[in-house]
């Protein structure tokens, strides 16, 4: 299924509002002004940042680049021509922890944003893991700050505090922003990547440059984690690695020689969507019949009704899969979750049906903050 199947999502819901002269048309079309407003003075400092970098190549041969007063180390690698690392070592989140952040750039127009930490005790035995959250468009710093990270909100977004159920008690953790315009990676103009295929050789270019600048991690036991539509994106990527890692095992490649054989030890997938088809289809089920039913009754008006509508539902998600297209998956992401999900969860992961109120307010702000830019 191509990313882009929900892409459109978002325009489709503002068209649609858009198009409805209601009391509201104007405080959106106000706020549609200013959001262009925004990204015309955010390309602005962008274009001017460009303009302002300087290179030079310290006495050991590393290649450093200061843009936007930050300064970066550059990684490249003979078999990646468009790929090349752009790093730093931030002290936020957690300062007692090694950490790396900064940008895969590929071929000068995509931009992959990541944040490595290295694990709280004992980091040369403990696993690597890839974390990504799902969307299709959640930024995997969701995961870092509000589930598994070593840090959470606090003080209303003023600050951070100490996480002691991170995974990085345990492991070695990155936190990657993927595929492009996801999170706090970007492109440069209209440049996108459409398939999820695409987007898997992009993440592994990005762990053999990581695996060559700390050789020191590749030993160790490597695990694709995520959620949600992750559940597309890790099988994919792990299918990369591991045709990838066949290749170099026997020598047949053209690949360029230096790329590490990437130590691949399982795939784990939190309430994942990994076939829709089936999972759709499961929801009555679930709602109905389920260890733990939304409903009381089986045989309720609500969960008859749910099972009338998983026909057509499969209907339009085989066509999505025969013909791929947004003109037949976006229809059946509409009609599928108003049909199926919409009467028992109040979001994909919320199996409840009163609305619980959380504030914002706290992690706008830290992420707007100026330690995170």
């Amino acid at each position: 299924m191509k990313l882009s199947t929900t892409s459109l999502l978002p325009l489709l819901a503002a068209t649609a509002v858009l198009s409805v002269p209601t009391s509201e048309q104007i405080p959106l079309n106000q706020l549609s002004n200013a959001v262009d407003e925004w990204r015309e003075a955010a390309g602005d400092t962008l274009r001017e940042g460009e303009r302002r970098v300087t290179k030079w190549i310290d006495v050991f041969g590393v290649e450093h680049l200061q843009q936007h007063g930050i300064t970066y180390e550059l990684v490249s690698h003979p078999a990646f021509k468009d790929h090349h690392l752009r790093m730093t070592e931030p002290s936020l989140c957690d300062p007692a922890v090694k950490q790396v952040s900064g940008y895969l750039d590929i071929a000068q127009d995509k931009h992959l944003f990541f944040w490595f930490f290295e694990a709280r005790n004992s980091p040369e035995n403990a696993p690597l893991v890839l974390w990504l959250n799902g969307g299709p468009g959640c930024s995997s710093t969701t995961g870092l700050l509000f589930e598994l990270g070593p840090c959470r909100i606090s003080d209303e977004g003023k600050n951070v505090s100490y996480h002691p159920h991170s995974w990085t008690e345990s492991a070695n953790v990155i936190f990657l922003d993927q595929p492009v315009n996801v999170g706090y990676s970007y492109a440069d103009g209209s440049t996108s990547v459409n398939t999820t295929p695409v987007a898997a050789e992009d993440v592994w270019a990005f762990l053999e440059l990581f695996l060559n600048r700390f050789p020191k991690y590749s030993q160790l036991p490597f695990h694709i984690a995520a959620e949600s539509y992750g559940g597309m994106y890790a099988p994919s990527i792990a299918s990369v690695v591991h045709h990838k890692n066949v290749e170099l095992s026997q020598h047949t490649s053209s690949l360029a020689h230096g790329l590490i054989h990437i130590n691949l030890e399982s795939v784990m997938i939190g309430n994942g969507i990994t076939d829709p088809y089936v999972q759709m289809a499961s929801v009555p089920d679930a709602a109905c019949e389920g260890e733990f039913p939304v409903f009381d009754d089986p045989d309720s008006p609500q969960c008859q009704a749910m099972r009338t509508k998983v026909p057509t539902c499969q209907r339009l998600v085989k066509s999505c899969y025969d013909f791929d297209s947004k003109f037949t998956c976006v229809p059946a992401l509409l009609y599928c979750n108003s049909q199926l999900m919409g009467p028992v969860v109040l979001g994909p992961k919320h199996l409840r049906r009163s609305p619980v109120v959380r504030p914002l307010e706290g992690r706008r702000s830290v992420l707007q903050g100026a330690a995170v830019d």
